[in-house]
């Protein structure tokens, strides 16, 4: 069970409609960059969802770093509309893509 679940029981026993901030929404990027008191160019987005994570780092122009770790899927990288700047096997091949 995800947070949707969450969310929908907790709409319908405040009568309320409840205003979700995470990924991928563009929101939340410019939340945490506003936080981190930095601009989108100064900012690498490094996760394993190509759709949470790539597509909304790339709705808020921030380079896009798909890690093959966690929830990937070779073949949601070639199916998905949204490609990330670089791919990396692993958190720890970071450093090489600035070289």
């Amino acid at each position: 069970m995800d947070a949707g679940a969450i969310v929908a029981m907790l709409e319908y026993s405040s009568g309320k409609k409840a205003q979700v901030v995470g990924k991928p929404s563009a929101h939340f990027y410019a939340l945490a960059l506003a936080d981190l008191q930095l601009k989108p160019e100064e900012v690498v987005m490094i996760g394993d969802d190509l759709e949470t994570d790539v597509n909304g780092a790339r709705q808020m122009d921030i380079l896009a770093v798909l890690v093959k770790t966690g929830k990937f899927k070779e073949e949601d990288l070639e199916k998905h509309p949204v490609k990330p700047w670089r791919v990396i096997d692993s958190i720890a091949d970071i450093k090489n893509i600035f070289i």
